[in-house]
């Protein structure tokens, strides 16, 4: 839960979620591969993805998306790339 605009926004942490992790070589990822996009990790829920996500090393973090879908009365919510 957090506030947002004087308003308090609720995450459903139970929501269905999934971590996709993208084809990668040398830490980098490769979009001219056969595969070249991101492949399931997990399928479960935004906390399980988000606990996933957390315990991959600092340095492989930027390989990794959480897709899940848009919740209701909230802004979007972006995990943001900022591990590179």
């Amino acid at each position: 839960m957090t506030e947002q605009g004087g308003s308090i926004v609720h995450v459903d942490f139970s929501a269905p979620a999934e971590l996709r992790k993208s084809p990668s070589l040398g830490n980098k990822r490769v979009s001219d591969s056969r595969w070249p996009d991101p492949y399931l990790v997990v399928d479960g829920t935004l906390g399980e993805c988000i606990q996933e996500f957390m315990a991959k090393p600092i340095g492989q973090r930027h390989l990794y998306e959480i897709h899940t879908s848009p919740q209701a009365d909230s802004q979007c919510c972006y995990v943001c790339r900022t591990y590179r």
